[in-house]
């Protein structure tokens, strides 16, 4: 790394469990952060964009901001989530985006506004992933990546596509939503230096910790894992690389556990050194014929593994 810049903006909590943004604040930041850098000495080659998953910024037809951005960590969607995964609902979502409905992914949070701000939904005629906006207001366009959108209930991970099928049960115009690529690929430039479409913030985060064939080589002599699971869930997640036979790692599954479980795992893992656990991994997995929502975690310290076993062990969740 041979430099770094920050600048931050607020959140806020109209009401108990309601978390917002204001996109343009991340604009802002953006322009602060790159003014840094340009000023320096520092040959700039690329320029990839990451950021916080599942929020939802709306667009009318003159590309303002409609609304505060609805943030992950948003809990206001919780109805519409038991309406969608209501009778075959979960199995079906699980299925087709590979995830069970949960308030911080996007889908819910449009279906909110559209029971509870009608005049701001009528509004709507393009929506947004945080980092998406952002990156557009640089490089025009509206466009997307499959890791980041696989966060939104809205995309069929085994086509790689928007689902056709989910956008028409729940009314969502397919002029909404953005055009995909894959994370690499260059979709515009800033004063000449290509722009990467880019990833959310933990499939992102996944790559800088190295999680490549050679590491998963690496983690081989640790725990073992049928070849064909990894693949599904990496896939589900975003990623394209191919897994060596003989690879390890830890998978748990949270189908019968509360989010409040989920939550607390996760927080542990990021807590214990040399941990980072990877999202998007829900997936349903035909030859088990079952939904499950599934999180794993890697590490490079066997005596972490072997404590992280443990604890999903004592969750009833270790696979």
């Amino acid at each position: 790394m041979l430099a770094t810049a920050e600048s931050q903006y607020p959140v806020s909590s109209p009401q108990a469990g309601w978390m917002e943004q204001q996109p343009e604040a991340w604009v802002t930041a953006a322009q602060e952060v790159l003014a840094g850098f340009r000023t320096g000495a520092l040959e700039i080659l690329g320029i990839g964009f990451s950021g916080q998953m599942h929020g939802l910024v709306c667009l009318d037809d003159s590309d303002a901001v409609i609304r505060p951005a609805i943030l992950w960590n948003d809990q206001r969607s919780a109805p519409q989530c038991a309406a969608l995964e209501a009778g075959t609902g979960r199995d079906r979502l699980l299925r087709l985006t590979g995830n069970r409905a949960l308030p911080g992914f996007t889908a819910p949070k449009l279906l909110w506004m559209r029971e509870n701000e009608p005049a701001a939904f009528a509004r709507i005629r393009r929506i947004c992933l945080p980092k998406d906006y952002v990156r557009d207001h640089f490089v025009g366009g509206h466009r997307s990546d499959v890791a980041d959108a696989s966060g939104t209930l809205l995309l069929d991970v085994g086509e790689r596509r928007w689902s056709s099928e989910l956008l028409a049960e729940l009314q969502i115009p397919p002029s909404w939503l953005p055009e995909l690529a894959e994370s690499p690929d260059a979709v515009g430039e800033l004063d000449g230096v290509p722009v990467a479409a880019g990833a959310g913030d933990q499939a992102a985060a996944a790559v800088g910790y190295a999680f490549d064939a050679e590491y998963f080589n690496h983690l081989a002599r640790d725990y073992r894992l049928r070849r064909d699971l990894i693949m599904q869930s990496l896939s589900a997640a975003g990623f394209k690389f191919t897994i060596p036979e003989g690879a390890y790692y830890i998978l748990a599954d949270f189908s019968e556990l509360s989010d409040l479980g989920d939550v607390d795992f996760a927080t542990w893992l990021t807590r214990e050194g040399g941990v980072a656990t990877v999202p998007g991994s829900s997936f349903y997995h035909d030859r088990l014929n079952t939904s499950r929502y599934i999180r794993f975690a890697f590490c490079k310290k066997r005596e972490t593994l072997e404590a992280a076993a443990e604890r999903l062990a004592n969750l009833k969740a270790l696979v």
